[in-house]
């Protein structure tokens, strides 16, 4: 099976923040072709995983400066933020900036890259810590969720 392109890659997030942005749709248009020609004019550098975290904050700039009445925020994960400790604070923190939203979107970036770093094999260990890990942060956000809101937190 052929792996995603990094390009593909950021298309499909584009057209994800697109559909649960509730916003004019003639703004929507006009992200949705910046968002297009951005890749276009960058694709045959888009070589590499590294770069995606950059490129994909800029995608979620793009989207919250159109506007729209609803939380986006972004989480690139390191390397430090593997360890339970710093990823929780780092989660938080971003939970905090989404206050007072009733529709909000954490995008976490870099997750399934963080476990798999040094070129390790994608082993059932490194799976199942990765799964681990995932779990946790939905539960947390479930628990610091108020009632009455939708959070959605994506993957990426």
């Amino acid at each position: 099976m052929n792996r995603v392109t990094p390009a593909e890659r950021l298309r499909a997030f584009n057209s994800i923040l697109t559909a649960i942005n509730p916003n004019d749709p003639r703004k929507i248009n006009e992200v949705q072709k910046a968002v297009d020609f951005f890749i276009d004019e960058i694709e045959a550098e888009l070589e590499s995983v590294s770069d995606l975290p950059v490129l994909a904050k800029d995608i979620v700039s793009m989207h919250t400066e159109s506007g729209g009445a609803f939380g986006l925020c972004f989480l690139a994960i390191g390397a430090s933020e593997t360890e339970p400790l710093w990823l929780r604070a780092s989660f938080l923190k971003k939970l905090e900036e989404l206050e007072g939203f009733n529709n909000a979107t954490i995008v976490i970036f870099g997750l399934e890259e963080a476990f798999g770093k040094d070129g390790k094999y994608w082993t059932q260990k490194l799976k199942d810590r990765f799964e681990e890990t995932k779990d946790y942060l939905d539960n947390l956000a479930a628990n610091w969720q108020q009632k009455g809101c939708r959070l959605n937190i994506l993957y990426l």
